[in-house]
């Protein structure tokens, strides 16, 4: 069951080459049976890993290195 949909705002600043930019991604909150809430992701329709973590962290543009998102917002 959906609690709560949102968009987040997410910023990501390239360690090696130092490029920046901001992505904005759809975030779900649903609440399992045993009543635990989950975060999911979206991008452009498509379900993706969270930003905030190495496994979901996408690539800079620039150079192609793995960029663990910082949050900046949600509306």
């Amino acid at each position: 069951m959906d609690v709560e949909k949102g968009v987040d705002l997410v910023e990501f600043i390239c360690p090696k080459c130092g490029h920046q930019w901001e992505r904005q991604y759809d975030v779900r909150h649903c609440e399992t049976p045993s009543g635990e809430v989950r975060e999911y992701f979206q991008i452009g329709g498509f379900w993706v890993l969270p930003p905030y973590t190495p496994a979901g962290a996408p690539q800079c543009v620039k150079c192609g290195w793995r960029v663990v998102g910082r949050w900046l917002g949600r509306r």
